[in-house]
């Protein structure tokens, strides 16, 4: 029998928690919020351009769990509820 090898599908880069996924060639911005581990897509193929957009996407899905758990612990203000709801906009116009 011959070894098979397995190759990763995700490639590392010189950033740190920025990967590319091989098959398509897109980047992905890895990191941990609230306990888990997310991978979100950063919609290029181009790597500088994946480079600029990571801080902005890191940033955003720390928002989006600190709105979560001010939610989950029962203490929301309406001032919370606002910003919870410009903070998905923010992330989804539609």
């Amino acid at each position: 029998m011959s070894e098979i090898e397995t190759e990763s599908l995700w490639e590392a880069t010189r950033t740190q928690n920025l990967f590319r996924y091989r098959p398509s060639g897109k980047y992905f911005a890895r990191l941990k919020v609230g306990g888990k581990s997310i991978r979100n897509s950063l919609k290029t193929t181009v790597f500088s351009v994946a480079e600029l957009r990571q801080p902005d996407e890191i940033e955003k899905s720390r928002k989006i769990e600190e709105s979560r758990r001010r939610f989950g612990n029962g203490k929301l203000t309406f001032a919370d509820a606002v910003q919870i709801c410009r903070d998905k906009l923010e992330v989804n116009p539609e």
